[in-house]
């Protein structure tokens, strides 16, 4: 599949301004219509990882390409159309049943954290910045989790969801590094084992962020997103890298 550079600048908007990157969300999208397009209809997709090389920028058209390989399992990279390293790669495959989604109970007694304090934290603007506040986290004593709200949206794709999601654990990951300089971006580096059971839920979201390791200046999390009335959307893994160049 060619995508061209009109279309991946409609993917940036407020995805950063003055310095426009592509979700890498989005570009997991991408990949992901070309697999479906391998497969039965219907059929469910696991995405067992999605990694990325470098930030990719809307300055080209770029190349999409899915492939099913001996194992059965569909591989997809992301490439400038001239050749070279891929930009992203990721690894899917097709589910006979669909996971099962286990309901997260929610525990509440963290400040709440109002749309100011996100701005300040994260690089994205309108229409890109999808967490509007934090308002739960776990008990003392217990793992650590923190619950971040959505602003509420007649339709969500599942890939704002998943974006949504990095940006909750993008707040928790600059809260773990003291001394951050504020406004340093954020990127993200993979994303593994994805399930998807609403693909376009709408309302409000939900998102837990639980850490799960640190390794040098790279935090992965792993992240759940649920609706209002606690209807699941999406489970998975984040990895996140704070960028402190300029």
């Amino acid at each position: 599949m060619h995508v061209y550079e009109d279309s991946l600048r409609s993917l940036c908007a407020g995805h950063f301004p003055g310095d426009p990157i592509v979700p890498g969300a989005h570009i997991l999208g991408l990949i992901v219509d070309v697999a479906r397009s391998m497969g039965a209809r219907g059929a469910a997709l696991a995405i067992e990882s999605c990694g990325f090389r470098t930030p990719l920028r809307p300055d080209g058209e770029v190349m999409v390409r899915a492939r099913l390989d001996a194992s059965n399992k569909i591989r997809g990279t992301v490439s400038h159309r001239g050749g070279g390293r891929p930009i992203a790669s990721a690894r899917m495959r097709w589910l006979d049943t669909p996971h099962v989604f286990t309901p997260r109970a929610r525990a509440s007694g963290a400040p709440v954290l109002d749309s100011r304090a996100v701005f300040q934290h994260l690089r994205h603007r309108e229409p890109a910045l999808l967490i509007e506040r934090e308002f739960a986290a776990s008990p003392p004593g217990q793992a650590r989790e923190r619950w971040f709200a959505t602003p509420p949206r007649g339709r969500w794709f599942w890939t704002q969801a998943l974006d949504a999601a990095a940006q909750a654990a993008g707040l928790c990951l600059r809260g773990d590094l003291e001394g951050a300089r504020p406004g340093a971006p954020v990127l993200v580096v993979a994303y593994e084992r994805v399930a998807v059971a609403n693909e376009r839920p709408a309302g409000a979201l939900a998102i837990v962020v639980r850490l799960r390791r640190r390794v040098i200046n790279i935090r992965q999390f792993d992240v759940g997103v649920e609706t209002e009335d606690r209807a699941p959307v999406m489970t998975g893994r984040v990895s996140l890298a704070l960028v402190e160049g300029p």
